[in-house]
């Protein structure tokens, strides 16, 4: 069954006469405004949900009436018509011939969330229902070809028929009587307001009830015949719309979740990089600030190589976070271009199904007319005065819309918490688009990179470049050139890749800022490997400012109200019990002071460390697991799951590794303060390398809460806003 799919009744409400049956008729109200890269695909789908609307109210008439009995427990129960209600039938335009007019607008729908505004009223004018529904999809294939958002319409449906259940026989007579006399008040206006009052509230009530050989009424009933078999061809029509239309949308709501969600798994995989990278770019900046001094000796002088490792490190992690963005606005392009597509299909439709109502709508009206000045002509000839026209409540009053912040609904599609500090944006200019020279010089050597061909890809593209390097613009070279470097780097061979790069870093001014980062951030993770301290502190530096990627690193961790966020996140996990959220952590169960190991038991894990360094890995687990049988308890239970993670690490198993740490946080053993903050900034690493990037942010939380990193680096690394911090307080 569907997550939320409605339960089958347990009980049967007694069916209603057929005389009181209500008349539904459901009124499409134009979608709400939107980029209008998609307003085809809106147009369709009003038309289409009020289709499904219809179906869930059908089907609210259905119950359980022969279910087992006692002698037969094998027999299923059968569905049986309770009568709930009468014809329900969509409209496509007002009408006073309906006994309940429900008003259905689509507020939100992205595949993954709908969200409905839905208001009923009946025909005295009582307001049954004025609200929003939302609901939200899980896995599509957990639907089995029902519709994601089936529960929603069920809601919908369920609390009509709870508001209709609730009424006495006399309410549901007295609104079929008042819809009765409205349509043929409207007919001759003014020739039944004897017969109907208005309350305070603006609601409709019957005063008497005409006679039943009233002339005039019998010939409103005749034309209330011919309304509503207009009504029945108009709800024909909808349902070939639905049929016809059905499978595109289907396909649609499929592809468009399958790109929300890619698009929520890109957002938080670029939040893990982006936090960490900058817990790595401010530690290294940090360091850096306290081993030179004043601001302009660290303007001259290059890191140390551990504060330089950890800078390299932080922008390799904000520059994938920044890839990570990009790819995920491509995504949503892309699905901007699919609902535009859909549309497209299902125009087509759309148009036949409002012609087709037009052109019937045409005829009606004039047999209407005709009906009208006939049933004047009558009432003429009895000569009864016409009454005062009663005020007449509006069944399909336009709906309002719901405030929804456009900033809230756009995080809300993404599945995450709406961030109130956001890094500084990259202003991004494309480069062009190879010409076709160079794409002919180097088209073989992207073939050849492509099939690992390394040798062959940059033998070409050198040969390529030497010899009509004059034939290209200066931004043709620059991407030609990086096309080089990664083909020098992808064979090892970085003495050439870094020439090719510095080709790339020439061109400044004619590239973007992010492919001239880029390039630099590549540099300085060469020159670092070659123990080129200098050169990769230059680089890194030039990098990260044609990225502003300190500003970025700051306000992600040291604006006050990044830590005050990371604070409260971490507060609400601790206050759990647990290392994070739904998505998160393991349980902490016990903690304790730091303290030294046995001596005898110190002797083992060195042992063990031993065999780990030599590489005998399954030696080392066998003996940690023969140990932990002896240990199971106390800081030496802690400490041989670390070295158990450590032996997983070293082999390759990192999924071994986080259940080994893991286990460590959330056993019987007491875990010492420092060992539990290394372990949390451990798994911050693995899980992220993992992919599982919403565990990543946890650990990352917690790390930054524990240890108080901000309040030690900031000062150093960000003093602007440290001073600002402070200021504020």
């Amino acid at each position: 069954m569907p997550p939320d799919a409605p339960a089958s009744p347990t009980a049967t409400p007694a069916p209603l006469p057929e005389e009181l049956l209500l008349d539904i008729g459901i009124a499409v109200e134009p979608p709400v405004a939107g980029d209008g890269h998609d307003a085809d695909l809106r147009r369709a789908e009003s038309s289409y949900v009020a289709g499904l609307l219809k179906t869930a109210l059908q089907n609210a008439g259905v119950g359980y009436a022969a279910c087992p009995q006692p002698s037969r427990p094998e027999a299923p129960c059968e569905p049986a018509a309770l009568g709930h209600w009468g014809a329900v039938r969509i409209l496509s335009r007002s009408s006073t011939a309906i006994d309940l007019a429900v008003a259905v607008r689509v507020e939100e729908s992205d595949g993954t969330h709908m969200a409905l505004r839905v208001r009923a009223i009946d025909a005295r004018g009582t307001l049954w229902l004025d609200k929003r529904y939302r609901r939200t999809a899980t896995i599509y294939r957990d639907y089995r070809g029902q519709d994601p958002f089936a529960s929603l319409y069920a809601a919908i449906a369920g609390d009509l028929t709870s508001r209709l259940l609730a009424l006495p026989h006399a309410t549901l007579r007295a609104i079929r009587s008042v819809a009765e006399l409205r349509f043929a008040d409207a007919l001759v206006p003014g020739a039944f307001g004897r017969y109907l009052s208005a309350t305070d509230d603006g609601e409709l009530e019957i005063r008497r009830l005409p006679a039943q050989d009233d002339q005039l009424l019998s010939d409103a009933a005749l034309v209330r015949t011919r309304e509503h078999l207009f009504i029945d061809t108009v709800d024909e029509y909808f349902a070939d719309f639905s049929d016809e239309v059905a499978g595109t949308y289907a396909e649609w709501q499929r592809a468009s979740y399958d790109a929300a969600a890619k698009q929520r798994r890109m957002a938080l995989e670029a939040e893990a990089r982006a936090r960490l990278g900058a817990v790595h770019l401010l530690a290294g900046l940090a360091n850096h600030s306290m081993r030179k001094g004043s601001p302009a000796a660290r303007s001259q002088g290059a890191p140390s190589r551990e504060a330089l490792a950890s800078l390299v490190d932080g922008a390799s992690l904000l520059h994938g976070a920044r890839r990570v963005r990009q790819a995920a606005s491509k995504s949503a392009e892309g699905q901007k271009a699919d609902a535009a597509e859909a549309g497209s299909a299902m125009l087509p439709a759309a148009l036949e199904l409002e012609r087709r109502q037009r052109n019937l709508e045409h005829r009606v009206a004039a047999q209407v007319a005709d009906a009208r000045h006939a049933m004047r002509d009558t009432h003429s000839a009895l000569r009864v005065p016409l009454a005062s026209p009663v005020p007449q409540p509006a069944l399909f009053a336009p709906l309002p819309s719901s405030p929804v912040p456009a900033e809230a609904a756009q995080m809300a599609a993404l599945g995450a918490t709406p961030r109130q500090v956001s890094p500084p944006k990259i202003k991004l200019r494309p480069l062009p688009k190879l010409g076709t020279a160079l794409r002919g010089d180097l088209g073989q050597s992207k073939i050849s990179m492509g099939t690992a061909r390394l040798e062959a890809s940059a033998r070409g593209m050198s040969r390529a470049l030497d010899a009509k390097s004059a034939a290209y613009t200066r931004q043709q070279t620059a991407r030609a050139y990086a096309m080089l470097a990664s083909a020098h780097v992808r064979r090892g061979d970085a003495a050439g890749a870094i020439a090719a790069l510095e080709t790339v870093a020439a061109h400044e001014g004619d590239i973007s800022d992010a492919e001239f980062a880029a390039a630099q951030f590549n540099l300085a993770q060469l020159r670092f490997r070659q123990d080129d301290i200098p050169g990769a502190w230059q680089a890194m530096r030039s990098g990260a400012g044609a990225a502003a990627m300190h500003r970025t690193a700051c306000a992600a961790i040291c604006s006050p109200t990044a830590r005050a966020q990371a604070a409260a996140a971490a507060e609400a996990v601790l206050a759990s019990g647990a290392y994070g959220t739904a998505q998160g952590c393991v349980a902490a169960r016990r903690r304790g002071a730091a303290r030294g190991l046995d001596p005898m038991v110190w002797a083992q894990v060195h042992q063990v460390r031993d065999q780990i360094d030599k590489g005998r890995f399954n030696a080392a687990l066998a003996a940690i697991d023969a140990l932990l049988v002896r240990y199971p308890r106390g800081p030496a239970h802690a400490a041989l799951w670390r070295e158990k993670a450590s032996a997983y690490s070293a082999s390759g198993n990192r999924t071994g590794a986080i259940q080994a740490l893991e286990k460590m946080l959330a056993g019987d053993g007491v875990v010492p303060k420092l060992s539990e903050r290394r372990a949390i900034y451990d798994l911050a690493h693995l899980h992220l390398r993992a992919g599982d990037h919403a565990r990543s942010l946890c650990y990352q939380q917690l790390w930054l809460h524990q240890t108080g990193f901000a309040d030690k680096v900031c000062r150093a690394a960000c003093p602007a806003a440290t001073d600002q911090r402070l200021a504020q307080r």
